[in-house]
């Protein structure tokens, strides 16, 4: 397999984006590497405050930070120790995104387009006639 040398100055970039991400965390701040978390037996919620900071809550009261916060027990974050009940919680799969090939791009760019496989529907001869009447009002009027 050929071997591709990375541009000096994004391998620079990328080391200092590991470095910040590493410090981000640290501060408590979600990086988003992972989905949030919910103890499957205490029910104690993971969320993001607006200024990105992790925080965990109780389903009744979600104003309240409990400043309890899960503990990754691996390298990869997909196990996590519950900080309340210290249930093995495993972090969820990240929510499924689709692909181009699922979103008709063309039917949202272009006016009167369809999804595929859908029939358009054909207006009747009485509303396509009092749809040019309309037109042809406007028309006069102006």
């Amino acid at each position: 397999m050929k071997q591709t040398r990375l541009d000096p100055v994004l391998y620079q970039l990328c080391k200092q984006l590991v470095e910040l991400k590493k410090e981000a965390k640290r501060l408590g701040v979600f990086t988003g590497d992972r989905e949030l978390l919910t103890c499957p037996q205490c029910g104690l919620m993971e969320d993001v405050s607006g200024d990105g900071t992790l925080l965990t809550y109780w389903p009744k009261s979600p104003e309240i930070d409990t400043n309890l916060r899960f503990k990754a027990l691996d390298r990869k974050e997909e196990r996590f120790r519950c900080p309340s009940c210290g249930a093995v919680c495993t972090a969820p799969e990240p929510a499924d995104i689709p692909d181009e090939a699922d979103v008709n791009l063309e039917a949202k760019a272009t006016p009167g387009a369809q999804a595929p496989g859908k029939k358009r529907r054909k207006r009747s001869g009485s509303a396509r006639r009092a749809g040019k009447r309309s037109n042809s009002r406007k028309a006069r009027n102006s």
